[in-house]
């Protein structure tokens, strides 16, 4: 009767550790499981964010591209400018220089406004037409 007490005990021990072992199995499947699910958001989330880093850099490139032609126009613009204010200084001292020694310039206040232009600007300051006046 002991062997069969023993025998009965070491089979509900083996079947309690095979049980035991099949839960841990399933347990550790499970895991592997959640695991796989993680690696496979991973590398998803790793292929979207290189997705997005291929664009931000391409968007960069042409962002570097766009100021650079920015740059190129501003710095025409600036040329042109520095151009246009070394004109308007040689023209001012040439205008100077004019003022200054220019004969005619200096006399042209002093000469007669002809009779005819007096008549046009008097005839445009009031507002007459030429039907008005019968001519």
């Amino acid at each position: 009767m002991n062997r069969l007490v023993i025998g009965v005990v070491a089979a509900l021990l083996a079947i309690g550790t095979i049980g035991y072992q099949g839960m841990m199995i399933k347990a550790l499947n499970a895991e592997v499981a959640l695991a796989n699910d993680k690696t496979e958001q991973a590398n998803k989330n790793r292929d979207e964010v290189a997705a997005s880093l291929r664009d931000s850099e391409a968007s960069k490139q042409a962002l570097i591209a766009d100021l650079k032609h920015r740059d190129a126009v501003l710095a025409k613009r600036d040329a042109a400018l520095q151009k246009s204010k070394q004109e308007l200084a040689e023209l001012s001292n040439t205008l100077r220089g004019l003022r200054k020694n220019d004969d005619e310039y200096k006399t042209w206040s002093q000469a007669r406004v002809p009779d005819a232009v007096i008549r046009l600007l008097r005839h445009t300051r009031t507002g007459e037409s030429d039907s008005e006046d019968g001519d």
